[in-house]
């Protein structure tokens, strides 16, 4: 595997809409559709960091980030004990999508992988993404890879990892 993280481009759209309607319906009802999560980038632009998740050549995934989390959290009104001092500069897995087609052979682990090498590189200490628990995935994915509960739930439960 090969795993790239790139920057959205034009030419990238159609395939990123057709790997999204590659998941099947229960996914999709979980998971944004990535046009939609790069709406959200496009009017966040100051925050989110979409990128389009590649093995070699082959685009297999989408991936945002909200490099401001921090300033989110205060202002989502979570606990105030969800970020302690020393773990920042924080961000947040926003989203995470691998299409159908590519879900189940391991891409997971090294697209994490390949997303803390970048995030550590930026100077970021600790990284937060949340889901929900309707399905033991991706939940038992992310406890697996290293996250922690944090015991918060906003909505979807809350994990962290120290980067």
């Amino acid at each position: 595997m090969n795993i790239q993280l790139k920057p959205v481009q034009h030419n990238h759209l159609k395939e990123l809409s057709e790997l999204s309607k590659s998941l099947p319906e229960s996914h999709q009802k979980a998971v944004a559709n990535n046009i939609v999560s790069l709406a959200e980038a496009y009017v966040n632009y100051d925050k989110a960091w979409p990128r389009v998740i590649f093995d070699g050549d082959t685009m297999i995934g989408f991936l945002m980030v909200d490099l401001q989390f921090d300033e989110s959290v205060k202002e989502a009104d979570y606990p105030f004990t969800l970020i302690d001092e020393k773990e920042t500069p924080t961000c947040e897995l926003w989203r995470l999508m691998v299409g159908k087609a590519y879900q189940g052979k391991g891409y997971g682990e090294k697209i994490i992988d390949q997303l803390v090498i970048e995030l550590k590189a930026m100077g970021y200490k600790t990284l937060f993404t949340s889901c929900v628990r309707i399905h033991p995935m991706p939940y038992e994915f992310y406890v697996r890879y290293g996250f922690i509960d944090t015991g918060h739930n906003h909505g979807e439960q809350i994990l962290k990892m120290p980067l």
